[in-house]
């Protein structure tokens, strides 16, 4: 018999009212709040220490409540826990740079933490230790559930991962070639639903909780047991820069932040619902039908070629990292947690994107808060923010560019030392270590 936890049948009747609506109602009403230059009012009794305020609370709590200063915690908390998974992937890049390829595995599976915790607090789902929450669509707050943080994040995820919330958010937010994803796949399935859910998705990327199960043993491993086998060099200087190029030109918010890698996500979707359901597209080869998908969106010849299957034809390496199942002990499960944690944090971004457009506010409603951020963590040097939300995105970008150029241009001298790399290199490595910036990128819609 397994002892896989799961979610008691009470647990899923209530995780079933949890409204994403409630949570952008609540955001929309803290412009009073970003007016004044502060995140929440001194006065709301959860700005500090919401998990403890819950765990006296919570034995005088009715299973369903109304507290709209609870609501509005919640929502602040999606930027809040997604620019802190940004930081832990930030560090855990930094690691890697160090060859600390435990700390590389432990601080990306906070990342995929963090990113859990803000994408269910988008969607109505509020993780406080052993007292969690749910708010339905008229902003009733129910007790949840007792289990710990690792276990109910993971079970709420992967349960709203199946449900059409997470469809359509994936179907409205992720986007290629000017196309949301819901008509790619209505061309494409010639469906009227956008019947791929987000279950299948996260499963195609890579992204599927039975693979965080066996990194929960990971990090738990990492953490608390000394580590016997010599460690191994990681991967070289150029490598290195070759996956930190790509993370950066993924994320590129030059056109649209993650267009680049939505293409690429589009493409594995694609590939896989041809794969699995052959059957329906009548013996046309793949490619033939990507052409007629891209004239009936008139998408043009680009698309076409990009989405286009070809033989030896590259796989962005984030996305075979994250459908990578190595073991605990691998020398390079470190990647594919990395790579899994990122693309988390996209779906995380994707949650956020959605909330500003909905509550009609942006990134530049609430500049106080990321300017002074970027400032405080190092990110930017003083004055070099303008308070245009377009143009500052733009200069954190062009830095981030020329970091990427610089580096490339070091390592045409084929340098295998890390000491030499990183003596000479330096000046480039730190920028582009510095995966916080990628939040900003996805707050801002550029």
């Amino acid at each position: 018999m397994s002892n896989k936890p799961t979610l008691t049948q009470s647990e899923l009747d209530i995780l079933s009212l949890a409204s994403s609506q409630a949570v952008t109602n609540a955001f929309s009403s803290l412009k009073g709040c970003f007016q004044r230059g502060v995140l929440l009012s001194d006065e709301n009794p959860y700005s500090c220490s919401a998990s403890d305020k819950l765990k006296t609370d919570w034995k005088d709590l009715e299973d369903q409540f109304r507290d709209d200063s609870l609501l509005e915690y919640l929502s602040a908390s999606v930027l809040l826990h997604a620019y802190d998974g940004w930081s832990y992937l930030a560090q855990s890049m930094q690691s890697m740079i160090r060859g600390d390829l435990g700390a590389v595995r432990h601080l990306a599976y906070y990342a995929e933490l963090r990113a859990s915790i803000s994408i269910l607090a988008s969607q109505g789902v509020g993780i406080y230790g052993c007292n969690n929450v749910v708010v339905d669509s008229a902003g009733c707050v129910y007790k949840f559930s007792k289990k710990s943080t690792h276990t109910i994040a993971w079970l709420s995820l992967e349960e709203w991962s199946k449900s059409s919330s997470s469809g359509e958010l994936f179907g409205e937010e992720i986007a290629a070639f000017s196309r949301p994803l819901h008509e790619w796949l209505h061309e494409f399935e010639k469906t009227p639903l956008l019947n791929y859910t987000g279950a299948s998705l996260i499963n195609a990327w890579g992204c599927d909780l039975e693979k965080y199960s066996g990194d929960r043993g990971s990090r738990n491993e990492v953490s608390y047991q000394v580590n016997i086998k010599n460690p191994e060099s990681g991967i070289s200087p150029k490598n290195f820069y070759d996956f930190i190029k790509e993370i950066w030109e993924a994320s590129d918010p030059s056109m649209l932040a993650f267009s680049s890698l939505d293409m690429h996500l589009l493409k594995s979707v694609l590939l896989r619902i041809y794969n699995d359901k052959g059957v329906i597209f009548g013996g046309k080869s793949y490619n033939d039908v990507v052409s007629q998908v891209c004239d009936d969106l008139g998408v043009g010849e680009y698309a076409k070629n990009f989405l286009k299957q070809r033989d030896g034809d590259p796989d962005l390496s984030i996305l075979g990292h994250a459908r990578n199942d190595r073991s605990t002990f691998d020398d390079y499960q470190f990647l594919d947690m990395f790579s899994r944690a990122f693309l988390l944090l996209r779906i995380s971004s994707a949650c956020i994107s959605k909330m500003l457009k909905e509550s009609g506010m942006s990134m530049d409603d609430f500049d106080f808060w990321w300017g002074e951020v970027a400032y405080s963590s190092g990110l930017v040097e003083e004055g070099m923010l303008v308070g245009d939300c377009e143009a500052d995105i733009e200069s954190l970008w062009i830095e981030i560019e020329d970091a990427i150029t610089g580096l490339g241009e070091h390592l045409e001298e084929e340098v295998t030392c890390w000491k030499k790399f990183m003596r000479d290199g330096h000046l480039f490595v730190e920028p582009l270590s510095r995966l916080e910036k990628i939040a900003f990128f996805g707050m801002s819609g550029a």
